[in-house]
């Protein structure tokens, strides 16, 4: 069976051209947004050549084609009429409570700085280690520098903080409560 026919067969199985609101992919999956969800004939569509699985979930159904979704999901915006500029619905924001903004914003400004303060801490705890088994010396100009660089990692962490946190900040949507009136 052509890709074309299948994506006819699965049109007519999700209840036809008029039940499609929208549709959309991504990298493995057809998605569709319906009018009427009690239309759909999941085992039929299943049993497309082609077709590797099929799902509903967050209000949509989704159908599994494999990589070479962006064939199918091209056929059916032809037959459907639609545009390929739609973009998939924006799922409301929800509103968080206190500490799920407070750990998502710690975490967000963090996050990124993590593996430099790994990093210079291995380095200094791996120099430690050398000094005190006698490998190295911690008086060499060598073992300054290594030192200095790891040093630098803690010394500008301020720094490397703050611009993070301008980074990761959003204005209108980074505090959960009200702002009083200026």
């Amino acid at each position: 069976m052509e890709k074309t026919e299948v994506v006819a067969k699965i049109i007519e199985y999700v209840g036809g051209k008029d039940n499609v609101v929208n549709t959309w992919h991504c990298m493995t999956r057809l998605r569709f947004e319906l009018k009427d969800t009690s239309k759909i004939q999941e085992d039929a569509i299943k049993a497309l050549d082609g077709v590797i699985g099929v799902q509903f979930a967050k209000g949509q159904l989704q159908i599994v084609l494999g990589t070479s979704v962006h064939k199918y999901y091209d056929i059916a915006l032809q037959m459907l009429d639609l545009k390929e500029d739609i973009a998939a619905p924006a799922q409301p924001e929800k509103k968080k409570d206190f500490i799920s903004w407070f750990m998502d914003m710690v975490s967000g400004v963090f996050g990124p700085i993590v593996p430099a303060i790994a990093g210079a801490g291995m380095i200094k705890g791996l120099m430690g280690g050398l000094v005190a088994l006698g490998v190295v010396s911690n008086a060499t100009d060598t073992y300054k520098i290594i030192d200095m660089l790891a040093s630098g990692v803690f010394t500008f962490l301020p720094f490397f903080i703050a611009a993070s946190a301008a980074k990761n900040s959003r204005p209108t949507s980074i505090w959960p409560l009200p702002l009083p009136p200026l």
